[in-house]
């Protein structure tokens, strides 16, 4: 005899989210950064970064990941913010970059618009003018190439 058969869908367990963060599952590579980062916050506002990364370098994980990963849970914590605490002083190439020094020299616009444009090429101004006409007999004249008929 068959068993009945139900049609209820599987449950999903809910993740657990703030500050438009997704905490990581318990067990991953993820999971043992922020482990590390919660344990080491026990009893503080917010522990210094230098100790949570010896921590977790010690245990493998790549620091990369541990970047991205304590980011993310600073922004989950609502530790959002300028905090430089265990960070080793910048060296003074790296201060003037930080701060916004320009490299290159080139244009370049305001914060959210589009850099200027270079001026275009005789070629291009050429090709622009051309794709304007409807009539291809008509543009190669105007161009001075082609036999007119």
């Amino acid at each position: 005899m068959n068993a009945p058969t139900t049609t209820e869908a599987p449950q999903v367990a809910e993740k657990d989210a703030k500050n438009g963060v997704t905490r990581p599952k318990a067990g991953t590579q993820c999971g043992i950064i922020w482990d590390i980062a919660d344990k080491l916050s026990a009893g503080k506002s917010e522990p210094p970064r230098k100790d949570i990364f010896a921590e977790a370098l010690k245990v493998g994980i790549n620091e990369a990941t541990l970047n991205t990963q304590y980011n993310r849970w600073r922004k989950y914590n609502g530790l959002v913010g300028t905090s430089n605490a265990g960070r080793p002083p910048k060296a003074e190439g790296e201060a003037a970059a930080a701060s916004g020094a320009k490299k290159g020299g080139g244009k370049k616009g305001k914060k959210g618009e589009a850099p200027a444009l270079a001026e275009p090429t005789p070629a291009q101004a050429d090709a622009a003018a051309l794709a304007t006409y409807s009539d291809p007999d008509a543009a190669m004249a105007q161009a001075g190439g082609g036999v007119q008929v």
